[in-house]
């Protein structure tokens, strides 16, 4: 089950489960499977050019520029990136749109 030490990535764990259901590379649930939440960037307008050359890292690939990217207000839009890795598969990068709500 995918998982993390810290107690607040549970909750993290299993919106990831809910959102995918199943892994993407195994098409299989997430024994053995882990995660890293690596970059995140607000999702407003005022913060339009960052939230552009946030997408345009993540695109070309340049995982560098896009951990760079550590932006986070609880109470705005934010887009994160995390990886998942599936045991003996390889990774997969996830890039969601995670709205700020009461």
């Amino acid at each position: 089950m995918i998982d993390n030490v810290a107690e607040g990535s549970k909750i993290r764990a299993k919106r990831l489960r809910k959102l995918l259901q199943s892994c993407p590379i195994c098409q299989s649930g997430f024994a053995d499977h882990q995660y890293s939440q690596f970059a995140m960037t607000i999702n407003a307008e005022e913060n339009a050019e960052s939230y552009y050359a946030f997408l345009k890292a993540a695109d070309n690939r340049e995982w560098q520029e896009l951990c760079s990217f550590q932006e986070f207000q609880g109470d705005r839009d934010a887009i994160i990136a995390t990886a998942l890795r599936c045991p003996g598969k390889g990774l997969a990068f996830i890039l969601e749109d995670d709205p700020w709500a009461l």
